[in-house]
């Protein structure tokens, strides 16, 4: 994954690059959280990078407002790609049955959904017993039913090394998604709600998207402004042109 440069986010990285190191040893699950634009899907992004520098091996996938009907569109972008791979380490009813949640086959006989969230769990063991996974999904919030059962299901029975790495959009005082409160052993949750951008984070972040960023005084308008929210500021900043 391409990605410019992060500013501002030195401390949220370091987050990102502990709960990594933890995945090694522990499942666990990192969540970033907090209104929109103020920079979950870049730390999410970076953590991204960081992991597959490492070698783990990430598994990732975007939820959408619009697929929210689409039952296990989400875990299709997960494993759609390695399920070839890892079908044959599932029993035959597994196999099937995630087969066609990924409309690769067809059944005569509805698919329960425990037999799908299972072979799911299968399917994470058995790539990491070659590397360290990492579950990737930006916007949890958009996950269709169908997916998000199965993965509350895989959390709660997460293999060794593997990890979630999960954005959602919302109040940060409400409950975790996906039942990762009651899922998880203690302290193997961790949440990380980004703050507003100094000024200086702010002038980096404009000079570095729009060539240039205003002096201190306008600077400071436009934090006020934004709240230090990176993606707003940046607009507001288009919208008003060279100072």
């Amino acid at each position: 994954m391409t990605l410019g440069p992060v500013v501002g986010r030195d401390v949220e990285l370091a987050m990102a690059r502990r709960f990594l190191d933890s995945t090694v040893l522990e499942p666990g699950a990192f969540l970033v959280e907090g209104e929109a634009g103020i920079g979950k899907t870049t730390v999410w992004a970076a953590a991204i990078g960081e992991a597959e520098s490492r070698g783990i091996r990430v598994l990732q996938a975007r939820a959408a407002e619009t697929e929210v009907q689409l039952s296990y569109a989400t875990l299709a972008d997960l494993v759609g790609a390695d399920f070839d791979v890892t079908r044959r380490a599932l029993p035959p009813i597994q196999q099937h049955a995630l087969a066609a949640a990924l409309l690769r086959a067809e059944l005569d006989d509805p698919v329960q959904p425990r037999t799908i969230a299972t072979a799911f769990v299968g399917v994470l063991a058995s790539i990491a017993e070659a590397a360290v996974v990492l579950v990737a999904i930006d916007d949890v919030q958009w996950l269709d039913p169908a997916s998000a059962g199965a993965l509350s299901f895989a959390a709660r029975r997460l293999p060794e090394r593997v990890g979630l790495l999960l954005t959602r959009r919302g109040d940060p005082g409400e409950p975790p998604p996906l039942g990762l409160e009651r899922a998880l052993p203690e302290g193997r949750l961790e949440r990380l709600t980004p703050g507003p951008l100094s000024l200086a984070a702010l002038h980096h972040l404009l000079h570095d998207r729009l060539g240039s960023a205003p002096p201190r005084p306008a600077l400071a308008r436009l934090a006020e402004a934004s709240g230090g929210n990176p993606f707003l500021a940046l607009e507001i900043a288009r919208a008003l042109g060279p100072e």
